[in-house]
């Protein structure tokens, strides 16, 4: 039984080290799924192809410091904390600024914060980003008319049977062509750790497309 034992041993340990080779260079992550329908478009060759869900970048109502312009072409993530509510939502708070300490050498990552507008004034805010040293050029809170949040949320985000207590404490990656990737709860650590590593696989999706439209 030794004999057999070492015997298998000995053919194992080449077989492993031949499958590390094959692995390498190959990108072996995972990809995220897509979320949302398919729809029709037409491309400049008047070629029909098929597109996801995309969120729009153009809102009925912002703030002076937020434009499309900030998190078009980027990978960006969305929540919808209530800025009023206090110290319910300290902790998830904390998870952004963690986020955004972690996520200090890839400036393109942005944060949006929607909220309905008539709950807050300018000085919350002000006083909000300043406890928590948000920095301004990545992270904006923009404001929606509170008649018409609840459609907006699910028309872009596709987030139904909106409530502040609960659904507020999700955060929606969106990819750089604005595409819905994933959803994550603020309130547990685990998921951000997991949005870190979601971080990872967009950006090295992006730079993979990039190669092969450069080789083109």
């Amino acid at each position: 039984m030794k004999r057999l034992a070492l015997i298998g041993g000995i053919l194992f340990v080449p077989a492993i080290i031949v499958l590390i080779f094959l692995n390498i260079g190959k990108n072996n992550y995972q990809k995220l799924p897509f979320y949302g329908e398919k729809t029709p478009v037409v491309t400049s060759g008047n070629q029909v192809d098929t597109i996801y869900h995309q969120v729009s970048t153009f809102f009925d109502s912002y703030n002076q410091k937020f434009s499309a312009d900030s998190i078009q072409n980027r990978i960006w993530m969305a929540s919808f904390l209530q800025p009023s509510c206090g110290e319910p939502c300290g902790f998830a708070y904390t998870q952004w600024k963690r986020l955004q300490d972690a996520l200090k050498a890839s400036p393109a990552l942005k944060f949006v914060n929607f909220y309905p507008q008539e709950t807050v004034s300018s000085i919350q805010l002000d006083s909000l980003m300043k406890r928590y040293e948000f920095d301004p050029q990545r992270v904006y809170f923009v404001g929606i008319p509170q008649d018409s949040i609840e459609s907006f949320l699910k028309r872009e985000y596709l987030i139904t049977n909106y409530q502040l207590d609960t659904k507020e404490w999700q955060i929606v990656l969106m990819d750089y062509q604005q595409r819905i990737r994933s959803y994550f709860n603020l309130t547990k650590k685990r998921e951000i750790d997991d949005l870190m590593g979601a971080l990872t696989v967009l950006t090295k999706e992006k730079n993979l497309e990039e190669v092969a439209k450069n080789k083109k």
